[in-house]
């Protein structure tokens, strides 16, 4: 066997940023085969041959030292000077709820919750529901959105399902500009779109030994409109996204490979962050398995 059936292939990404989210099922599955969730521990990479390029320019952030910064946190490299300059963007009296309509970065769906709850209520007009319809094995702690969606007019939203149409992608944020029982239209960057109904599916895998391979099948079904409320939203959910300005709202802390990494440095620049409690090294987490990847193909680069 060839590998990719012998298709020229390109891959890029950033294994600094938050490690693979996988689901119970499938992670004792992958336990089971592979050594990692990551790419890297795929068997078709001990049989091809790979050319690494690695990108060096940074377009986010213009300022030199805080792109300096976020690289030492990206590495788990930073000083303590490093966390009192970070820290001096604490702003314990940040309103949330209240008017500012800043992005906030959570850790939980949770608390990204809790707060778009509170915001919502604060909007005025009239307050519509739109219910989700669920079939099959479908577990209500993996729906990508809410079962009842309340909305308003002018409620802030993330679109969490790529358009067909290519008018917006998972993850475009907007705003809700018109609302009926049938109608969903939304405000993108000053284009009106109307966003239809759409479908997710729940996909199981198991393991053929007879042909060595995993195989999906589909055994659930969740229908809803492709919106979340998004005045906050979780930093897993922010990643590809850039703010001029964002509330970083940490909780209870970090707690998986890269968060604080990428909630600090979806904002491009430092004055525009302000945190809700002070960063502690227990929110600067680093998962070594990144090294193996970095010592296996350093020859590349």
């Amino acid at each position: 066997k060839t590998p990719f059936g012998g298709v020229q292939m390109v891959f890029f990404g950033d294994l600094f940023q938050l490690s693979p989210v996988v689901e119970d099922g499938a992670k004792e599955l992958l336990g089971e085969i592979y050594s990692s969730p990551y790419f890297f521990s795929a068997k078709v990479f001990n049989d091809c041959h790979i050319r690494a390029i690695e990108l060096s320019t940074i377009y986010r952030q213009k300022d030199g030292s805080f792109m300096e910064l976020l690289n030492r946190i990206r590495n788990k490299e930073y000083s303590e000077e490093d966390l009192d300059r970070l820290n001096e963007r604490v702003q314990k009296d940040v309103a949330i709820p209240g008017k500012d309509s800043t992005v906030i970065l959570t850790t939980t769906n949770s608390l990204a919750n809790t707060i778009n709850q509170g915001r919502l209520s604060e909007l005025p007009g009239r307050e519509i529901t739109f219910e989700a319809r669920a079939t099959g094995k479908f577990e209500e702690s993996a729906y990508p959105t809410d079962t009842r969606l309340r909305l308003k007019k002018g409620a802030q939203v993330i679109l969490i399902k790529n358009d067909p149409n290519k008018q917006w992608v998972n993850g475009t944020l907007a705003k809700v500009v018109a609302l009926s029982n049938e109608s969903i239209v939304v405000d993108i960057n000053g284009q009106t779109c109307d966003v239809p109904i759409v479908k997710w599916q729940k996909i199981e895998y198991s393991y053929n030994e007879d042909e060595d391979k995993i195989e999906d099948e589909v055994v659930g079904d969740f229908v809803q409109y492709p919106i979340k409320l998004a005045w906050a939203i979780t930093i897993h959910k922010s990643q590809g996204q850039t703010f001029d300005k964002v509330i970083i709202d940490l909780g209870n802390g970090a707690f998986t490979h890269g968060q604080l990494y990428v909630a600090l440095s979806r904002c491009t620049c430092l004055n525009g962050i302000r945190l809700k409690r002070a960063i502690t090294p227990g929110d600067i987490i680093f998962d070594r398995r990144i090294y193996e990847f970095k010592e296996r193909f350093a020859s590349l680069f």
